[in-house]
């Protein structure tokens, strides 16, 4: 019986547009990704250790940055990713001071999906 492959790349994510992109260009990386729809789900898969990166949504329902950040591990951190609408700058600066290593307006998250995934970025 195969075991399931921890995934390097967690994202919580609701949007399914963003989504499928994201598993598309995972897949075509060779990048073992999971898409997780609940913060309770991303804990889990933070928890086991071989997370390399961590990407959110900004506009996930109800999500704080900052319990997103309260997940990490102080040792083997993963490197964190946020995503939004360049409209929202509240929404962008709020992930920043809360730890997120990378913000990016949702334009540029796109552009640069295949570097982040491969951990180029």
């Amino acid at each position: 019986m195969n075991q399931p492959v921890e995934p390097e790349v967690v994202v919580l994510c609701s949007d399914l547009f963003f989504s499928s992109s994201i598993e598309g260009t995972a897949s075509l990386q060779s990048v073992s990704c999971r898409v997780v729809g609940s913060v309770d789900q991303l804990s889990e898969l933070i928890s086991n250790g071989s997370v390399r990166r961590v990407i959110v949504d900004l506009e996930f329902p109800e999500l704080d940055p900052m319990i997103v950040v309260s997940l990490l591990p102080a040792s083997h951190r993963p490197e964190t990713f946020a995503f939004g609408p360049h409209v929202k700058v509240e929404q962008l600066r709020a992930a920043r001071e809360a730890g997120i290593d990378h913000v990016l307006p949702r334009s540029q998250f796109s552009e640069q999906l295949a570097a982040i995934l491969s951990g180029n970025l």
